[in-house]
């Protein structure tokens, strides 16, 4: 999530994306857009060395490097930059150095002419004067005064046009200030600040940017209404301020870029970065720039197959896949009966009030994490299932579902999964086995058996390892991953074991706790394994409330799941694997998840 306006430059090839943080870190971050998905956010500096700013930042490319300049977080009021190289980022430094550094209102707007850099920004103090340093591949001019502007709101926008500079900004004073002013040079001498005409009304800083041998310039419209409003300068004459009604209403100042022979236009909306393209006839609408995600949505029940060839070469522990917690609960209700799991006290107070009573009630709706069945939740996307099964005495011994609460017979779980694999052999599957209460070494064997039964040509085995590529799992004709630690302690091959995949239960109560968790162990995830990322609170502390009559595990599931989908566009797509939720389907959580498997490999 973005705070202020972005910056973009186009460097080897790809579109890189710069923007400040809407989170208290203020940390500087960037996107990298290929033309067909953006590959997810980083920062700049790297860990323990991020960059940190206040206001928007300034991107352009230097000889063969990037240059990023910006004003210091917190607005403390001097310019810093840092330095990209293909591979790695310098360190962060003032601009002129600690002894002579430049003093900065706003944001700094960076341009390369004659073979140099300039970096233009608004003096120190808001004090309405424009500055400049100028740097030839050695060293930096001092900081010098552009007399020519007669005052200056917010930041200047640069660009070079027909073999000059033309430096546009917002004026100031009383009959000034909300109105394009520009400033021009050419290789020897300054031009005069004059208004632009006709009027155009204007809200913060505007993006000038030559698209078809033509200046445009974008601004927001006068009186922070959020509209995007185009100047065109063309054949010697500027054409009238145009509104531009494709675009979402923004905040702060637009940002514009020409990629791949389209003009790109970036902008802030409520946090979100958004973008829109013109080819010279017509305006895309506008979307939200979405870290390593398709441009479409490709088929719930068959997202693999149709994503295809961007899959082929993506090794297993590296699929970006949506998953369920406790995935086969959603038969329970207040008459489903205790399980085996619950205390002899629980189940004795169970069966003297009886199943409608309130204790069986309240149970229920924190024992149900999902509300459809194994065979709808396969058929929406989820590859990766969340299984506990245990014994149960009272049906002579029938292996069922459970949580807390029996759910349904595993038979009808297993019949799911083996028409859904059948039907659909693209379709990857990642099904993890767990609980085994009243379950003997008799009944894994029992169980074992039937699995290999009903899946045995389906069963990828453990010797693929956890790298193995989709393409390769493709080529075998297999689809099915049972992760069964009982079967593979009996060195059976068809079966994975648990500890071949890291998956914390994070234990926390707060959301702010559950996301900072979370993305430590994603940071810190071992590529030799796969990861389940579990996005559940932990009621409470130490379990349910059960005397909160009015809430549910549905209601914490809401929430949490709408955090969620605001937190991946900012955890680093390069880490994810597996991520599980309860109730998967009150979110756009499928189709957001398995977008993301579109990025290039």
């Amino acid at each position: 999530m973005l705070s202020n306006s972005p910056s973009a430059i186009v460097y080897n090839g790809l579109l890189y994306c710069f923007y400040r943080s809407s989170l208290p870190d203020q940390f500087l971050y960037y996107n990298i857009f290929d033309g067909k998905r953006w590959r997810g956010v980083k920062t700049v500096g790297g860990p323990s060395q991020e960059a940190r700013l206040s206001g928007s930042p300034s991107a352009v490319v230097f000889g063969s490097k990037l240059y990023v300049f910006y004003q210091g977080c917190n607005n403390e009021g001097y310019i810093w930059f840092s330095v990209f190289d293909g591979q790695k980022w310098s360190g962060n430094e003032y601009l002129g150095g600690a002894q002579t550094k430049s003093g900065i209102t706003d944001s700094p707007s960076a341009v390369i002419f004659q073979d140099k850099l300039y970096v233009f920004h608004h003096g120190f103090g808001d004090n309405g004067q424009v500055w400049c340093r100028i740097f030839n591949g050695v060293k930096w001019t001092p900081d010098t005064e552009i007399k020519e502007f007669h005052g200056i709101t917010d930041s200047p926008s640069a660009v070079v046009f027909q073999y000059g500079l033309w430096i546009f900004h917002q004026g100031r004073g009383t009959n000034s200030v909300g109105k394009i002013y520009l400033v021009q040079k050419n290789s020897t001498e300054w031009f005069q600040d004059k208004q632009l005409e006709p009027y155009s009304g204007i809200s913060s800083s505007p993006s000038a940017v030559v698209f078809q041998d033509k200046l445009h310039v974008f601004h927001q419209g006068e009186g922070r209404n959020g509209q995007v409003w185009l100047r065109i300068f063309n054949n010697g004459r500027w054409e009238n301020d145009q509104r531009l009604a494709h675009c979402l209403p923004m905040m702060n100042s637009p940002f514009a870029v020409v990629f791949q022979n389209k003009l790109y236009l970036l902008h802030q909306m409520a946090n979100l970065l958004y973008f829109s393209t013109f080819d010279g006839k017509t305006w895309s609408p506008d979307q939200i720039a979405l870290n390593n995600f398709l441009s479409w949505t490709p088929s719930p029940e068959k997202w693999m197959e149709e994503i295809g060839e961007d899959l082929k070469n993506v090794p297993l522990n590296e699929l970006i896949i949506p998953g369920t917690h406790d995935s086969a609960t959603s038969a329970i209700d207040t008459y489903s009966g205790f399980s085996e799991e619950v205390s002899p006290l629980l189940n004795a107070l169970y069966a003297l009030l009886g199943a409608g009573a309130v204790v069986a009630r309240i149970v229920a709706i924190w024992a149900k994490t999902q509300s459809v069945t194994i065979g709808k939740q396969l058929s929406s996307g989820i590859r990766y299932l969340d299984i506990r099964i245990s014994k149960r005495k009272d049906r002579g011994g029938e292996l069922w579902t459970t949580h807390t609460l029996w759910s349904c017979r595993f038979s009808e779980v297993l019949d799911d999964i083996g028409n859904f694999a059948a039907a659909h052999p693209k379709e990857i599957l990642f099904l993890e086995l767990g609980n085994f209460q009243g379950m003997q070494s008799e009944d894994h064997d029992w169980l074992i058996q039937e699995l290999k039964r009903r899946f045995g040509e389906k069963l990828i085995p453990s010797s693929v390892k956890v790298n193995a590529t989709v393409g390769r799992v493709w080529q075998m004709g297999k689809n099915i991953i049972f992760f069964y630690k009982p079967a593979s302690d009996k060195d059976d091959t068809n079966f994975w074991s648990t500890e071949l995949k890291i998956s914390h239960w994070p234990n926390v109560t707060t959301l702010d706790n559950l996301n900072s968790k979370l993305i430590q162990d994603i940071q810190n995830r071992d590529k030799t394994k796969f990861l389940v990322t579990q996005a559940l609170l932990t009621i409470g502390g130490s379990g349910p409330p059960i005397t909160n009559i009015g809430a549910s595990a549905e209601d914490v599931a809401k929430e949490t799941n709408r955090k969620l989908l605001e937190w991946i566009r900012l955890w680093p797509a390069e880490n994810l694997n597996i991520i599980e939720v309860d109730f998967f389907d009150n979110c756009e959580f499928t189709n957001l998840i398995t977008r993301m498997n579109g990025r290039s490999t």
